[in-house]
C-alpha cells in the first residue's frame, strides 16, 4: 500500500484561512490515519495533521506491531483521498513544514469521517479557538454505541494518547 500511496499524484487546492494564499499540492503519502504528506510545486514537503481527532498510532519500527486499528485507520484515510481532488482549511499557521487543518474530499468532511468510521477519536489536546468540536464529538458518541472499528475493542481500548504515553521508551 506504501507504494501506491506514494506514487499518488493529483493536484488540490489549499485554502489557508489564517495567511489567506493558495498553492498547489501533490499527496505524497499517507503518514497514519491524522496525517498526510503533501509535495508542493516547488518540491517542498508539508505535513497536514488532521485537526480535531487522534487516530491509533503507528508503529515506529518494523518489528512493532503498532497499536491496534492503526493500519485501518491509515488504509481508511488513503480510501478518502487516493485519486480524488481534495482540498483542507488551515486552522493554524505553517510552523516547521507543519499545519492543523479540517480536509475535505467529496463534499465530505473527511476529519469528521474518520471519527465516524471508528478509526479516530476527538483530540484531547488544546485546539484552535475557532475550531467547533461539537460535531466530532455527537460522531464519536454514535460510533462507540454502534462499536464502530477501534470501539469495538469494548473495555481494552486504549486512547491514542494513552498509547503514546505507554510506548514511549
Amino acid at each position: 500500500m506504501k507504494s501506491i500511496v506514494a506514487i499518488a499524484v493529483f493536484v488540490c487546492l489549499v485554502f489557508d484561512a489564517a495567511c489567506g494564499f493558495s498553492a498547489d499540492f501533490r499527496l505524497n503519502r499517507i503518514i497514519d490515519g491524522d496525517t498526510l504528506e503533501l509535495i508542493t510545486a516547488t518540491g517542498e514537503r508539508v505535513i497536514v495533521n488532521l485537526v480535531g481527532i487522534d487516530a491509533p498510532e503507528m508503529p515506529k519500527r518494523k518489528s512493532e506491531k503498532g497499536q491496534p486499528f492503526c493500519r485501518q485507520a491509515q488504509k481508511q484515510l488513503s480510501d478518502l483521498l487516493f485519486n480524488k481532488q481534495f482540498s483542507f482549511e488551515a486552522k493554524s499557521r505553517m510552523v516547521n513544514r507543519q499545519v492543523l487543518a479540517v480536509v475535505y474530499s467529496d463534499g465530505k468532511n473527511v476529519n469528521l469521517e474518520m471519527i465516524r468510521s471508528g478509526l479516530a477519536e476527538v483530540y484531547k489536546g488544546t485546539l484552535p479557538s475557532d475550531f467547533d468540536v461539537e460535531p466530532y464529538r455527537n460522531e464519536e458518541a454514535a460510533a462507540k454505541k454502534q462499536e464502530k472499528g477501534m470501539w469495538a475493542l469494548g473495555k481494552v481500548y486504549m486512547s491514542p494518547s494513552q498509547w503514546r504515553t505507554a510506548n514511549t521508551q
